[in-house]
């Protein structure tokens, strides 16, 4: 049977959509074939003999760090001899940023020591979109609509794995149920319009004064609840009562009543909570505020509260 020549070898490789391309144990480029001119906008005459280290494709991962040093799939194929895979973003000749998935194939001679590696790009630009688009209906689907904190839907999934988490490892939370003190009375005084941007103020004020690890969500119409992680009973009083009087000091805007004030109750979450019974509590708490009149602060033991 005759041998196959290197030449059939290239014309199969050029016939495939998919670009291919060899380094030797230096990462010099051998051998580039057509679908990798596609993807990239390099020619072959351009890329043959550089090394790949030197930033051609400016590789980078989906963080935008660049992968030419140390985290480059072909240095892992090539020092472990092992298959790699990873989603890249490399930069086209044109300069805008292109997603493949990256295979980097070790290459092996007859006494099995690595001579070099095979990288192979597959477009993955249709698969990104997607991905960018689910994640965008997702987020969409977690998210209020006018205040852009989370919805009812997220504040309830939070609960139910934080309640998973205390009751697994002890780890626990707190959570401040609240509620803006005479909102009816802005809508029908100010209009719809005064009571929503008043809403979005009060939600951009409470994501300044919590922690990026906290969730803040609206909870009702004139309601929003917040999950403060790790946090015991007395830290989340004291967080409430410092959100509280944010609220009165925030210097009103043109679109703002004057005299805002917020009702705050404050429980701490049990290994005996439920999302229902937890939040069964934060009510009870924050309806002992707006019995004395509002605008305080009001925590609430779980013992004898059901």
């Amino acid at each position: 049977m005759d041998m196959i020549s290197p030449a059939i070898f290239e014309q199969l490789f050029d016939a495939l959509y998919d670009g291919i391309y060899f380094v030797d144990r230096e990462r010099k480029i051998l051998y580039w074939n057509r679908g990798a001119e596609m993807l990239t906008g390099f020619m072959r005459d351009e890329v043959l003999g550089r090394y790949c280290s030197s930033g051609i494709l400016d590789h980078v991962d989906r963080n935008g760090c660049r992968m030419c040093e140390g985290k480059c799939p072909m240095v892992q194929a090539l020092e472990t001899g092992q298959s790699q895979f990873s989603r890249v973003f490399f930069r086209h000749k044109d300069q805008r940023r292109v997603a493949v998935t990256f295979q980097a194939k070790p290459i092996k001679n007859e006494r099995d020591e690595i001579i070099g590696a095979m990288g192979i790009l597959r477009d993955a630009s249709a698969i990104v979109a997607l991905e960018d688009a689910y994640n965008k209906l997702r987020e969409l689907s977690e998210k209020d609509a006018l205040t852009g904190v989370a919805n009812r839907r997220q504040l309830n999934k939070t609960i139910k794995d934080q309640l998973s988490l205390l009751k697994r490892t002890g780890i626990g939370f707190s959570v401040i149920l609240l509620e803006i003190d005479n909102y009816q009375q802005i809508i029908d005084s100010q209009g719809r319009t005064a009571g929503d941007k008043t809403l979005i103020h009060f939600a951009q004020l409470f994501q300044r004064q919590c922690r990026s690890i906290d969730i803040i969500g609206r909870f009702g119409r004139s309601r929003f609840l917040i999950i403060l992680r790790h946090q015991k009973l007395d830290e989340a009083v004291q967080m409430a009562e410092r959100m509280r009087i944010a609220v009165s000091a925030s210097a009103p805007e043109n679109f703002l009543p004057r005299g805002l004030s917020a009702s705050f109750g404050v429980i701490e979450a049990t290994s005996d909570d439920t999302t229902g019974s937890l939040l069964k509590r934060a009510g009870h708490a924050l309806n002992a505020v707006r019995i004395k009149g509002g605008n305080r602060v009001e925590s609430l033991e779980a013992v004898g509260v059901l």
